[in-house]
């Protein structure tokens, strides 16, 4: 039979570690695992269950009889008390072991599985939210070893599941583990140390290692306290709720009961455009308005009448931020508030205004080559079929509704780092380069009089360069750019001559030549000095001690700049050729 300890503070030694174990100190909390535990070859079995809150005291501080293996709605052998397991297990055979989340949890939560390798995500999609829970579901016992399986559930959610439904969380617990045979003091277990001892809420073993006579075996038993839900909990009180909060620039806490009051109809407030960080970084979830700031998720919610101000600001007023958006998303934008500017200018430069002028440019340059080729006499290519982008879709859309845009739009910190900045030049090449087709490019030359062989040679960028370089011969000597397209070229190829060995002739494209060669020497520009990949770029004089985010600013005008100057080129040769 086992013994009664009257030190109800004791733990062997091979076992002290479990009384200072805190579930819930991590944002994910263990909710059920089986693995080595302490060391390699010991053994931890221990799952969280939901109970009422009487049945728990009586749990912890007596020593109820218990089928340890968990099963769906367990009930101890004795007492009839029932009990919630956050995880279900069974033996899958040849030594596996399988454990799923509780289904009661999963359900009242709706969630919804995402499998990623060997775990699987259940996320919140109604927020949304990911990785509600996490699980690693399968263990296999390999003498002396048990790999390790584990089910994690979000703090929030748990905390609010126990609230909700107004039971305990207690954790059933089996640990086994060996140590040196000493005690906390240092001394040698004598014989009246070993045997089973009955405790509260648990029972201890302490035995010799028959093998090694230095070496003491302990096995844990029992329950521990893991949450006891808030008292007089509101079962309507989720974390939903829309929150109470100071926001800079209003005077009263905004809440559920005042967000509606007549002094804040209209009310502005401020947030930096950080807040959107974590809806940039899933696009196949939100979607994210450049121009404004907004986004939305899938007809569930959305923050809207906002506008940019200065260059990373967003304002919003307050009373549609609680009359679109859930309790989470609002506490999400409030962490990133901001008092109100002196004076918030809206004129201001920023990643939206930057990229739409890139986007328009871009788009204004295929629609040049089109006119160009139509010109030509040649059979007429689309727009699109020259840049990769179809400004009609997009107009029927949103400018930036595209897998090649969006990367463009997200926002520019100040603070930016060298590798985001090269990443963002990375975005801006694909989308600027590596969308204009190279098989219509040569179409368009050849039909203005350049020899076929010439073209041989030359890839995307060069035959682009090319068509300009034509253009702007044209332009300079009011040449019909169809019927003098053979004294073009010939022009053309007398200003080549005279270039010496690395030289080039000018181009409104020559930053796309820049772009194009920081992306094919990333990892260089990656090891190298700050002032050489400046340099390269043709930025001087610019400072990055604080962040690479200017810089990108005038990479980004740089871009605009040059998308701008080449359809402007063209459209200039078309024109003239038309007034002929």
């Amino acid at each position: 039979m086992p013994k009664r300890r009257t030190d109800k503070s004791w733990w062997p030694t091979p076992l002290a570690h479990i009384p200072g174990m805190n579930f819930l100190v991590d944002d994910m909390v263990t909710v059920a695992e089986l693995s080595d535990g302490a060391q390699s070859g010991s053994t931890r079995d221990v799952f969280l269950a939901m109970l009422d809150l009487d049945d728990a005291q009586h749990l912890l501080d007596g020593n109820p009889k218990f089928s340890y293996f968990p099963g769906c709605g367990l009930i101890l052998e004795e007492n009839e008390i029932e009990m919630e397991p956050l995880a279900i297990r069974w033996e899958a055979g040849a030594n596996n072991y399988v454990q799923v989340p509780s289904q009661h949890f999963l359900r009242s939560f709706r969630l919804v599985p995402r499998p990623v390798d060997s775990v699987v995500f259940w996320d919140d999609l109604a927020k949304p939210q990911r990785d509600i829970v996490r699980a690693e579901m399968v263990s296999k016992y390999d003498y002396p070893n048990t790999e390790r399986a584990a089910i994690q559930i979000r703090r929030d959610y748990l905390l609010e599941y126990a609230d909700k439904t107004n039971r305990a969380i207690v954790a059933l617990w089996y640990e086994w583990n060996s140590g040196p045979n000493l005690d906390a003091n240092g001394k040698p277990y004598t014989k009246k140390d070993f045997g089973d001892f009955l405790l509260p809420g648990r029972m201890v073993g302490l035995k010799r290692d028959m093998t090694d006579r230095d070496t003491v075996i302990a096995e844990f038993w029992g329950f521990r306290p893991v949450y006891l839900p808030k008292v007089t909990q509101d079962i309507s009180s989720t974390h939903d709720e829309l929150p109470s909060l100071l926001w800079p620039g209003i005077k009263e806490p905004v809440s559920r009961d005042t967000y509606n009051a007549f002094e804040l109809q209209g009310k502005l407030v401020y947030v930096q455009d950080s807040v959107l960080d974590v809806y940039e970084e899933h696009p196949e979830t939100y979607t994210v308005h450049p121009d404004t700031g907004g986004v939305s998720y899938a007809g569930q919610w959305s923050v809207s009448y906002c506008h940019r101000c200065e260059r990373n600001l967003i304002a919003l007023e307050v009373k549609k931020l609680y009359e679109g958006a859930p309790g989470d998303v609002i506490r999400h934008w409030y962490k990133h508030a901001v008092p109100p500017p002196s004076k918030a200018r809206r004129n201001v430069a920023n990643v939206a205004t930057r990229s739409h002028r890139i986007v328009s440019g871009l788009l204004s340059l295929g629609e040049a080559l089109s006119e160009l080729s139509t010109l030509s006499g040649m059979v007429s290519i689309a727009a699109k079929e020259f840049v990769g982008l179809d400004g009609d879709a997009l107009r029927r859309t949103w400018w930036y509704h595209h897998n090649d845009i969006r990367p463009i739009t997200r926002r520019i910190p100040i603070d930016m780092g060298k590798h985001a900045f090269l990443d963002r030049c990375e975005f801006l090449a694909k989308l600027l380069i590596e969308g204009l087709n190279e098989r219509n490019l040569r179409r368009l030359l050849i039909g203005l009089g350049m020899l076929t062989e010439e073209t041989n040679g030359l890839r995307t960028l060069k035959l682009l360069d090319r068509v300009l370089q034509s253009a702007l011969v044209a332009r300079e000597s009011g040449l019909h750019v169809v019927e003098n397209r053979d004294l073009i070229q010939e022009r053309y190829r007398e200003k080549q001559a005279t270039l010496n060995d690395g030289e080039f002739l000018p181009s409104p494209a020559a930053f796309l030549f820049t772009l194009y060669d920081v992306r094919t020497k990333l990892a260089a520009h990656r090891g190298g000095k700050d002032e050489e990949l400046l340099s390269f770029l043709g930025i001087s004089g610019a400072h990055v001690a604080s962040g690479w985010g200017k810089q990108m600013d005038v990479v980004y005008d740089l871009a605009g700049e040059t998308l701008e100057a080449s359809a402007q080129v063209i459209l200039d040769a078309v024109r003239e050729t038309k007034d002929l």
